[in-house]
C-alpha cells in the first residue's frame, strides 16, 4: 500500500480530521500512520488529482517513493536523492531541497550542517548529468514558501528524510499550500467588513470539506460569502446564500461576481435575503445536502466584558441557534450534514452549544470524528468531542459541530 505524508496546520486535529473526511469523500480513503511535531504519515490508495489542492488545513503534502530498514546512513541518502533527483533534471539542471523530520518523539535528527554537506555530496554526484542548485532553509524542514518561490513542485524536488524509530523513508513533496492565492481570495476581494467579524478563507475551505458531501450546499448566514466562494472553488453544483441584512447579501453578490472573473468559469450561487429562521419557507425540503455557516457570533467584543454579560450574550444565541437549526432539519435532505460554528466566550469558557438531548429532539445525530485521532492530535478539541479554531489573539474561540440528520 502506497505511504504518503502531510504536514498539518497550527490546528492539528482540524486539519487531520479534514484529510480523511475529504480523502473518504474522494473514494480514496487514507489511514493515519505515526506522526512527529511536524509530519503526518498515511497510508491509502493514490488520491485523485488535486485532492491536496482542496485541502484548507494542510500545508505539504508528497508521497514515500522509498524505505529503508535502520536508521538513515551518509551513503543511504546520497545515493538515494542523487537517483530522485536524477531522473528529473530538465535541460541540463535542476534545483532542488533536502529536509529531516521524525515521525515519533524524540527522534535525534540530522543537524542543519549534516544535512546541507549530504545535499553537496548529491549535487557533486549529479555534476556530469548537468547543474544541480541546493536549496537550504533556517530549519529542519524548508519551509513551503521556499518551496513554491524556488520551483521545487516542478523542478528536481523537495525531498524529505522521515524518521521513525525502526526505518527511515525518502518522500518528496507534490504540493504545497497556495498562501498567496488564500491571502489574494481573503483581501483583494472588494468588499469586507472586519466590523461584522471575518470568517478566515482557510477556515471556509476546511468547513466545506468538514460536510464530506457534495451537490447543494447552503450558507444561511452567508455574510459577505466566504464559505460560498470556497464552495464554488471546490466544485459544489449549487451554491445558496442567504442573510438577514441586504448589505451582506449585496457584499456576497459582488464578492462573487469578483471570484467568477478571477478563478473562471464558476457557476454563480443564489443569493437572497431571508432570516435563518425562515428559510424552511422559502427553500424547498428536502434538497439541501450540506449546510456550512458561521452564525452570527453576538455582539462585537471591545476591551473587557464581564462574565454575567457573556453569560447573556451565549444564552440569547443559544435560542437563536436552536430556531435556526429546527428550520435547517426541514430542508435537509436524510443523512444531510450541517456544520456549524458556535462561539465559546472567556477564552473557551462559556459555550454556546446545544446540548445532544437538544440537538436529537430537533432530530439530529452530533459526530464527533475527531474522538478517532490519537490523543496526540487531539490537542484542538473540545471536552465535548467537537473541533475548535482559534487565532492566538483571539477573544472568541470557534468550536465546530458536525450534524447528521436522522434518516
Amino acid at each position: 500500500m502506497p505511504l504518503f505524508f502531510a504536514e498539518l496546520g497550527r490546528h492539528p486535529a482540524l486539519s487531520a480530521t479534514e484529510l480523511l473526511i475529504r480523502s473518504r469523500a474522494d473514494g480514496a480513503p487514507l489511514a493515519l500512520g505515526p506522526f512527529g511535531p511536524d509530519i503526518l504519515l498515511l497510508e491509502g490508495s493514490e488520491p485523485p488529482a488535486g485532492f491536496a489542492a482542496a485541502l484548507g488545513g494542510t500545508i505539504r503534502f508528497g508521497q514515500v517513493l522509498e524505505t529503508y530498514g535502520g536508521s538513515p546512513t551518509e551513503t543511504q541518502v546520497i545515493e538515494a536523492v542523487t537517483a530522485a533527483v536524477g531522473t528529473r533534471i530538465a535541460a541540463g539542471k535542476t534545483t532542488f531541497g533536502l529536509s529531516a523530520a521524525a515521525l515519533a518523539p524524540n527522534i535525534p535528527l540530522p543537524s542543519l550542517p549534516k544535512l546541507r554537506a549530504w545535499g553537496l555530496s548529491v549535487k557533486k554526484s549529479l555534476k556530469d548529468r548537468g547543474s544541480a542548485r541546493l536549496i537550504t532553509g533556517t530549519g529542519r524542514l524548508l519551509s513551503p514558501v521556499a518551496v513554491a518561490k524556488n520551483g521545487l513542485l516542478t523542478t528536481g524536488g523537495d525531498f524529505l528524510i522521515l524518521i521513525e524509530r525502526s526505518r527511515w523513508h525518502l518522500a518528496r513533496t507534490s504540493f504545497v499550500h497556495d498562501f498567496e492565492g488564500q491571502a489574494h481570495r481573503e483581501f483583494d476581494r472588494p468588499v469586507a467588513n472586519p466590523a461584522s467579524g471575518m470568517l478566515p478563507v482557510q477556515l471556509a475551505r476546511v468547513l466545506v470539506n468538514l460536510s464530506g458531501t457534495s451537490g447543494t450546499l447552503l450558507d444561511p448566514f452567508c455574510g459577505s460569502g466566504t464559505v460560498l466562494g470556497e464552495a464554488m472553488l471546490l466544485g459544489w453544483q449549487r451554491v445558496i446564500g442567504s442573510d438577514i441584512s441586504m448589505q451582506e447579501v449585496d457584499a456576497a453578490r459582488a464578492n462573487m461576481a469578483w471570484l467568477a472573473n478571477r478563478a473562471g468559469r464558476l457557476r454563480p450561487p443564489e443569493l437572497f435575503v431571508s432570516s435563518a429562521e425562515g428559510l424552511d419557507r422559502t427553500l424547498a425540503r428536502g434538497t439541501i445536502d450540506a449546510i456550512v455557516t458561521e452564525p452570527t457570533l453576538g455582539p462585537a467584543l471591545r476591551g473587557h466584558t464581564d462574565s454575567a454579560k457573556l453569560t447573556k450574550n451565549a444564552d440569547d444565541l443559544k435560542k437563536l441557534y436552536r430556531r435556526a437549526l429546527a428550520a435547517f432539519i426541514q430542508l435537509l435532505k436524510n443523512n444531510g450534514r450541517v456544520v456549524m460554528v458556535f462561539p465559546r466566550f472567556h477564552e473557551g469558557r462559556i459555550p454556546t452549544t446545544l446540548s445532544d438531548k437538544n440537538l436529537s429532539t430537533i432530530g439530529y445525530t452530533r459526530l464527533t470524528p475527531a474522538r478517532d485521532l490519537p490523543a496526540a492530535l487531539r490537542t484542538d478539541t473540545t471536552p465535548e468531542g467537537n473541533l475548535r479554531y482559534a487565532r492566538p489573539d483571539a477573544k472568541v474561540v470557534r468550536e465546530i459541530v458536525l450534524l447528521e440528520k436522522k434518516s
